[in-house]
């Protein structure tokens, strides 16, 4: 699953940049997934994949007709569809992203800039207000639109 655009890493600076994978889970999200998809910048991301738990309202066909990567879920619920995916991606942080509009698409920009300064690590954000920590964790329980370090 490693992305052509992670293999260049290094910014204008020369410095060596963060990867950022989106992660965006689904089960029949597909009102969801049109919603939000337009609006994510996607040059914020190297990678951003849809992790799928067997949607039949077009889902997955609408992913992939814009291009997206979607990978299907192994095992029954949430946290192991994430947890699942994160251990096959190489990208230095994660974030995972719900399409069903409890995540807010404006507030991407502003999470991946801190990310890149180095001054996240983890981010849980609820639905109103964000919380960061200086610290490394392979998951923040159900951070919902919170990124984690991949600790691989």
């Amino acid at each position: 699953m490693l992305d052509a655009a992670i293999a260049d890493r290094h910014g204008a600076s020369g410095v060596i940049q963060s990867t950022i994978a989106l992660v965006l889970p689904t089960l029949n999200e597909l009102p969801g997934l049109q919603a939000t998809l337009p609006w994510i910048d996607r040059s914020l991301f190297d990678q951003i994949i849809v992790i799928d738990g067997g949607s039949r309202d077009g889902t997955v066909e609408y992913a992939m007709e814009m291009g997206l990567t979607v990978v299907s879920q192994i095992r029954p619920g949430l946290h192991y569809a994430i947890y699942d995916l994160v251990h096959t991606l190489t990208t230095d942080y994660v974030v995972e992203f719900s399409p069903d509009g409890n995540c807010k698409v404006e507030q991407l920009p502003e999470l991946i800039a801190k990310l890149r300064e180095g001054r996240v690590t983890c981010n849980m954000r609820s639905r109103k207000t964000i919380m960061s920590f200086q610290r490394s964790a392979i998951g923040c329980s159900r951070a919902s639109c919170g990124p984690w370090r991949n600790s691989r």
